[in-house]
């Protein structure tokens, strides 16, 4: 057994030497079910409607919004809080909500949104919105 051990490898005379790069792309990982990874995450998201607010939360979201306009127009951009409604891409009924925080960039009172830090939120999505400075 001991002789076999310390035998040095000639190679072999039916096949030609492999490079390490070649022997290297044996042992990668491959995925025997394609798309099984995002199938999996999209059964775990919980979709759910979008709620419909009261006419008294448009109110104060509508005031929110006005004085962040008045700090942007003086030239200061405010940190908030906002919860959002993000559709989903394959049912636009459904969705999830999300929350931002960060500098307000812009508030497009044409197409109707808002811009925090590079995210842009249409104003009828926002659920909750918070002045945090």
């Amino acid at each position: 057994m001991d002789d076999l051990i310390n035998m040095k490898w000639r190679g072999s005379p039916n096949r030609p030497h492999m490079s390490i790069e070649d022997r290297a792309k044996i042992f990668l990982p491959f995925a025997a079910l394609k798309g099984y990874e995002e199938a999996v995450e999209d059964k775990q998201r919980v979709l759910i409607k979008k709620a419909i607010l009261s006419q008294d939360e448009k109110e104060k979201i509508n005031n929110i919004l006005l004085e962040i306009e008045k700090r942007l127009n003086d030239g200061t951009h405010p940190i908030s809080k906002i919860v959002y409604f993000k559709p989903d891409e394959k049912d636009e009924t459904l969705g999830e909500y999300a929350q931002i925080s960060g500098m307000v960039a812009k508030i497009d009172v044409y197409n109707k949104s808002i811009n925090v830090v590079s995210t842009l939120i249409s104003l009828d999505d926002i659920r909750e919105i918070e002045i945090l400075d």
